[in-house]
C-alpha cells in the first residue's frame, strides 16, 4: 500500500504512533510514501507512523479500502507505554532482534509481526 500527504503545510512522521513521541523525518505535501497498514489510527509508514487522518492510503486492497487492524489487536502503543513518558535512549538504539531477545528473555510475548515500537512499549509495560 502508499500513502499520499493530502495537507497544506509539513507532516510529522514519528517514532512511535503516539502523540507528541519524537519525530523522525517530515512528509511534504503530495509526497508518497509506503505503508504497511493502519492501526488504532495511525498509518504505519516506511520509516514511521503518522496519523492516518492527514493521508490518502491506497494500494493492495482489491476494492481499493484500508483494512483497519482488528479490534482484538494489541492495543496501541500509546496506551501501552502511557506511564513512560520518553522512550530509554538504550531501548530505542536497540535493533529489533536485540529487543525481540530482551523481551523473551524477560518473560514478555511479543508477537513475530511486532514492530520495534510495540516490542519497546511491550517491554515497558512490564517493567
Amino acid at each position: 500500500m502508499k500513502a499520499t500527504y493530502d495537507g497544506r503545510k509539513l507532516l510529522n512522521v514519528r517514532e512511535v504512533p503516539r502523540p507528541g513521541a519524537a519525530v523522525v523525518r517530515q512528509m511534504a505535501p503530495g509526497e508518497t510514501v509506503g505503508c504497511s497498514m493502519v492501526d488504532h489510527g495511525w498509518a504505519v509508514l516506511d520509516g514511521g507512523y503518522a496519523k492516518a487522518e492527514y493521508l490518502v492510503v491506497s494500494g493492495d486492497e482489491p476494492d481499493g479500502s484500508v483494512q483497519e487492524a482488528s479490534q482484538d489487536a494489541a492495543p496501541p502503543v500509546e496506551e501501552a507505554a502511557a506511564d513512560a513518558q520518553e522512550i530509554p535512549p538504550a531501548l530505542a538504539s536497540m535493533t529489533r532482534a536485540q529487543l525481540v531477545e530482551m523481551a523473551e528473555q524477560s518473560g514478555v510475548h511479543v508477537t513475530s509481526k511486532a514492530t520495534k515500537a510495540e516490542i519497546i512499549a511491550a517491554i515497558l509495560a512490564d517493567a
